[in-house]
């Protein structure tokens, strides 16, 4: 059994180097298969500024961000693997997955997180939503580096359209 390496923080979700060493790991099985493709989705917390400003940096990080961990985490379980890529970035990675399922995917987790509402001791519940970036391998890149970029670039894309959306990479 080979022990995945979970993030440092919060332990909940897997780490960076965890998504390279899976990314490596379905590139490789992948070779003996044609039509095979990972879906990267990246996802950002919307408005993560005025979340930290509001209950500050410590409460966010006790209150909300284990428990958004936890969701994503539990969402993505039987389908692929979901990491912390920064303070308020994620990663799920979808092995065996083209545009469309990742797409389906994204758009799944994004509506959970938004119907989700978090618990801060003493406020109301509060409830979050994310931009959603989607790019696929090989379509969008060669490594796992490119395909973040990618997925982060479309992520942005999901931003500037308003924000509690999912956006795909442009294809090369």
């Amino acid at each position: 059994k080979i022990d995945r390496e979970l993030e440092q923080k919060f332990r909940i979700l897997f780490s960076p180097l965890q998504e390279q060493r899976d990314f490596d790991l379905w590139t490789t099985e992948a070779s003996a298969t044609k039509e095979y493709s990972i879906g990267v989705i990246f996802l950002d917390i919307d408005h993560f500024k005025q979340l930290n400003t509001a209950f500050t940096e410590t409460i966010v990080d006790q209150a909300i961000l284990p428990d958004l961990q936890r969701l994503i985490r539990d969402v993505s379980l039987h389908r692929g693997a979901a990491y912390r890529h920064g303070g308020e970035e994620f990663l799920v990675m979808l092995p065996n997955s083209d545009v469309s399922e990742t797409v389906a995917f994204g758009e799944k987790l994004r509506a959970s997180i938004e119907e989700w509402k978090f618990s801060i001791e003493g406020h109301q519940p509060v409830g979050l939503t994310v931009s959603v970036g989607v790019a696929v391998w090989p379509a969008h890149g060669k490594t796992l580096g490119e395909i973040i970029l990618e997925a982060n670039k479309a992520e942005h894309k999901a931003k500037d359209a308003g924000r509690n959306r999912v956006c795909v990479a442009t294809d090369t």
